[in-house]
């Protein structure tokens, strides 16, 4: 009966460190990838920042455009933050900044929709406009995939352990 509760602490004590790195906060990283379309030169737009959920505020924001600028492949970045509206409904985020880069005066504006995990937005430069529209990802809590897969998998593999130990044998005789 001791090899059993020797093994079944091990395995607890495994899980619970391994669920400890997961532990919900409020604070989420999110991205976005998206290509620009309607606009020459400017193929896409890729966006982090960093969302507090108690404090309703964006931090750590940067838009990141990437294409031809003046016959040179290049990217150019727009660092942001600030506090969120409407958060008791629907809590939106708004980016609107006026940028010169390569000679050119670029006029950004993107509304990051965190209730619908969702951003959309356009760029312009003198009469041509390009739009980017799509969903975002999150990373969990602000740490890796890894923080969730690992202890679902020490869970599994916990589960076929005790199993096999905790089976009777097959020529095992019990008393009734």
């Amino acid at each position: 009966m001791k090899s059993y509760s020797r093994h079944f602490i091990c395995v607890a004590s495994l899980l619970i460190a391994a669920v400890l790195p997961a532990s919900a906060g409020s604070t989420k990283t999110y991205t976005y990838n998206d290509p620009v379309t309607g606009i020459t030169g400017i193929t896409g737009v890729s966006t982090t920042f960093t969302f507090n959920s108690k404090t309703d505020k964006v931090s750590a924001g940067t838009l990141t455009f990437s294409g031809v600028f003046g016959g040179v492949p290049g990217t150019f970045h727009v660092t942001f933050q600030g506090l969120a509206t409407n958060c008791s409904s629907s809590c939106s985020y708004d980016v609107m900044q006026k940028v010169t880069y390569e000679g050119h005066t670029y006029a950004i504006n993107d509304v990051i929709n965190l209730g619908q995990l969702s951003a959309s937005g356009s760029i312009k430069t003198g009469k041509k406009t390009g739009y980017f529209d799509g969903p975002f990802s999150t990373v969990p809590e602000g740490g890796s995939r890894f923080s969730y897969l690992g202890p679902a998998g020490f869970v599994i593999f916990g589960a076929i352990f005790l199993s096999g130990v905790l089976r009777p044998g097959v020529n095992r005789r019990e008393r009734v």
